[in-house]
């Protein structure tokens, strides 16, 4: 199977940017010290970067898209790494993990497996393991950064994420969101420079876009499950 993802832009950073607003506020939602993680649609490996860094023990990540440099170097630097280009929906492990991330993912699965894809994680995790996920939220400023939502891109409510969550068997729902005004301008700014002008995006509001996180309302949407 393939979905959206997988015509994502070659302009994969030869090393990895310093993390800001979204990204950053994901890695302080969950720890991965210690633990097994699985990565998915970690497309050019910052998060695996991120883990591995912070003490997991061991680290599988799976994208769709081209081999990204960053997952290349992460593969001949750690024993504990492996990488599969390879989609959720056709994805099976005898591995088991302790931590699962999903971030922007679930809405460029084709329409209506977003529940096969989580059953997959709910599978593949063990007894009391833990899936951040994050989507664009149903918000003015998410619709408004995101000219992909013409063609289809999904934004989702909280009240949608959760009944898909626990029917996927998913027992502890938690949400926060965050994103705002300089987000979007932020998003719109790299979507411009990336697949217009195809160059590499160096952020210029890092802290303004910091600051709207977590924010009430936000435009993206984070969920932490327990399993």
């Amino acid at each position: 199977m393939h979905y959206s993802g997988s015509h994502r832009s070659r302009l994969y950073p030869q090393k990895l940017p310093p993390l800001i607003g979204r990204l950053k506020y994901s890695t302080q939602l969950v720890s991965p010290a210690h633990k097994k993680v699985l990565v998915v649609g970690d497309s050019y490996g910052w998060y695996a970067d991120f883990a591995l860094k912070n003490k997991a023990t061991l680290v599988h990540s799976l994208d769709i898209a081209l081999l990204a440099p960053v997952i290349s170097q992460l593969r001949k630097k750690h024993k504990n790494f492996a990488h599969f280009q390879e989609s959720i929906l056709d994805f099976k492990s005898p591995n088991r993990y302790d931590l699962c991330i999903f971030l922007e993912v679930i809405e460029h699965l084709p329409p209506n497996t977003e529940s096969i894809a989580l059953q997959t994680i709910f599978r593949h995790l063990n007894p009391n393991g833990v899936l951040l996920l994050s989507t664009p939220s149903q918000k003015i400023f998410s619709y408004f950064s995101d000219p992909a939502v013409f063609l289809g891109h999904r934004h989702y409510s909280e009240k949608k994420l959760d009944q898909l969550l626990r029917s996927a068997g998913f027992k502890k729902v938690k949400f926060t969101s965050g994103g705002g005004v300089y987000g979007a301008i932020d998003l719109l700014s790299l979507y411009f420079t990336k697949w217009i002008l195809r160059r590499s995006y160096q952020s210029w509001l890092v802290k303004q876009v910091n600051s709207e996180y977590p924010l009430t309302g936000g435009n993206t949407l984070f969920a932490i499950c327990l399993k």
